[in-house]
């Protein structure tokens, strides 16, 4: 499922839909994994320096890039994460309902003295 790189076939209706034109199809500036790579490390940086839309589309954008010459499906590469991500926020979310709590609404009142 999916798109692929536009090819020789790219628009075809009997060739099956978009296919890859070769290695580096997913790279349209080149420089294979490791310059797709420092792109999406670029448009990271700017991004924590602007904080702004455009930056955060272009991060994402070059991502997806860089995503594209990695050699596994990155949508299940997603939800893995993001199931990853799930189990450890209910993993700390169960110890924090676990702490008891102190039933006085001052639990470091000082005691009275006697005299």
């Amino acid at each position: 499922g999916g798109l692929k790189s536009a090819g020789p076939d790219a628009g075809d209706p009997e060739g099956g839909g978009l296919k890859s034109a070769g290695p580096d199809a997913g790279d349209p500036e080149g420089g294979g994994l490791e310059a797709a790579c420092d792109r999406a490390a670029d448009a990271l940086a700017r991004l924590r320096a602007s904080g702004n839309e455009s930056d955060l589309g272009a991060a994402l954008f070059a991502v997806v890039q860089a995503a594209r010459l990695v050699p596994c499906d990155p949508e299940s590469a997603l939800r893995t994460e993001a199931k990853r991500f799930e189990q450890q926020f209910r993993a700390a979310e169960a110890r924090l309902t676990a702490v008891p709590r102190c039933r006085s609404p001052y639990p470091l009142a000082p005691r009275k003295r006697r005299t």
